[in-house]
């Protein structure tokens, strides 16, 4: 994965996060607002791990109908 995917990918998860921690977010019910939300950061070791898992796998992923695929 390059470097650009991995940064627009943690921006996107951290600007959602954002929204929900100033309780902007709007989903389909509203979300209370979050007090202590940090920023992630992206860790190339659980990338790793996360490949070598999904590599292993017998079956295609499944993805959740709103969630993004990554795969």
């Amino acid at each position: 994965m390059s470097d650009d995917i991995r940064q627009g990918a943690l921006n996107l998860i951290n600007q959602i996060r954002s929204q929900v921690a100033l309780g902007q977010f709007r989903a389909m019910n509203p979300m209370p607002s979050a007090s202590d939300m940090s920023k992630l950061a992206w860790d190339c070791n659980l990338e790793n791990i996360a490949q070598r898992v999904i590599h292993d796998c017998p079956a295609p992923p499944k993805s959740a109908r709103n969630a993004i695929n990554y795969v």
